[in-house]
């Protein structure tokens, strides 16, 4: 009996810790053939024959974006608005909402209070579409003069309360006379 192993089986022969090489260079295979057909099965399922995702994966990704209010500006008028000025008695109160742009229709509803003797003074609802969204200009007239004091903007949106601002109404003082020479 000759004891000689013959070439052909070398390589299933263990070595030290009981790998071959053949496992060793099958698993490598194995690992990339799968790497390529997980790179086949996700380019396929997002894309029809013209290349344009597909409209399952469109509809997941379109979902509507909320309406958020991002800021709330509170001035005089809404070209004065860069640089804020107090408001006085008389001013009728503009309040810019800048909201993000959503794919989702909402109404809008702002109350304005009177901190001072808690009451709602007043309230406008606006409708925010697609079409609108990035700023909402609302006006508050003053209808014979603001109390002075602290009020409170209330935004809601769809019902749910997304907002809120206090700003003040404060008298001017008397201006100083000038002296005539």
């Amino acid at each position: 009996m000759d004891s000689a192993i013959p070439p052909s089986t070398i390589y299933h022969l263990p070595s030290k810790n009981g790998v071959t090489r053949m496992d060793v260079q099958a698993k490598r295979f194995l690992h990339v053939a799968a790497a390529l057909l997980v790179l086949a099965i996700a380019t396929a399922c997002t894309k029809d024959n013209q290349g344009a995702v597909a409209p399952e994966v469109a509809a997941v990704n379109s979902k509507p974006v909320p309406i958020v209010i991002e800021e709330i500006i509170v001035g005089k008028a809404y070209s004065a608005l860069g640089t804020p000025e107090p408001l006085t008695l008389e001013d009728d109160i503009h309040v810019v909402l800048k909201t993000n742009v959503s794919s989702k229709t909402g109404e809008l509803e702002v109350k304005l209070f009177d901190i001072g003797n808690g009451k709602q003074v007043d309230i406008r609802n606006e409708r925010i579409t697609p079409d609108n969204a990035g700023a909402t200009e609302l006006i508050f007239k003053s209808n014979g003069g603001w109390a002075p004091g602290r009020y409170m903007l209330e935004i809601k949106i769809d019902g749910k309360l997304s907002s809120q601002r206090d700003f003040d109404v404060i008298v001017l003082p008397p201006s100083s006379p000038t002296k005539e020479s």
